[in-house]
């Protein structure tokens, strides 16, 4: 019987403390200030007293120094025309990305890396989070019209169908509600031998 008390005692004590922290988070959204871990170029500094003494509770959002080279330089590129893998490729070899950040930039996945970083609201001084939109109280790096003139880049005319040797049911019909690209059939084939 203890250890069944027990476990309701905890496990009410964990849904409190789930709701206290989330009721946190949502008061510091609401305030403008990011409630989670920003994204790359920005850090959670501490926040400093009147006599520049660290507050234990509490943190503010701080844009690193590299942080607006970076991102303005992969700005001039996309509306340069470049694709995401390209942007990725010379923001690294220009040097612009700090040698504990290169890993996302030199993977596989780099393209998607780049697209997710320059379609984030976060960097025009807005972000999302729990399903609403705030206005953020950090310093942002793009302004509102280099914002529009960026996510422009991004609804151009969708990729053409590709051609396949076999026909697939439906093809051709089939798009993308978010972006528009036409969803293609992709046959897998297994190695004989």
């Amino acid at each position: 019987f203890a250890a069944d008390v027990n476990k309701v005692t905890h496990k009410q004590f964990s849904r409190d403390l789930r709701r206290r922290a989330l009721e946190g988070m949502k008061a510091r959204a609401d305030a403008g200030e990011y409630p989670s871990k920003p994204p790359l170029g920005y850090i959670n500094a501490p926040r400093t007293g009147v006599d520049g003494e660290a507050i234990r509770r509490g943190t503010r959002i701080q844009k690193l120094p590299w942080c607006d080279p970076l991102l303005l330089r992969m700005l001039d590129l996309r509306l340069g025309g470049a694709s995401y893998k390209a942007i990725a490729a010379a923001v690294l070899k220009e040097g612009l990305v700090p040698a504990h950040k290169r890993g996302p930039f030199e993977q596989a996945a780099a393209a998607t890396k780049v697209e997710l970083l320059l379609k984030n609201p976060f960097y025009v001084g807005r972000f999302e989070w729990n399903g609403d939109e705030y206005a953020g109280t950090h310093e942002p790096v793009f302004s509102a019209a280099q914002w529009e003139q960026l996510q422009a880049t991004f609804h151009g005319k969708p990729a053409a169908l590709r051609i396949v040797k076999r026909d697939a049911a439906l093809a051709g019909f089939m798009k993308c509600a978010e972006c528009g690209c036409s969803i293609t059939y992709d046959p897998k084939k297994k190695p004989s031998g």
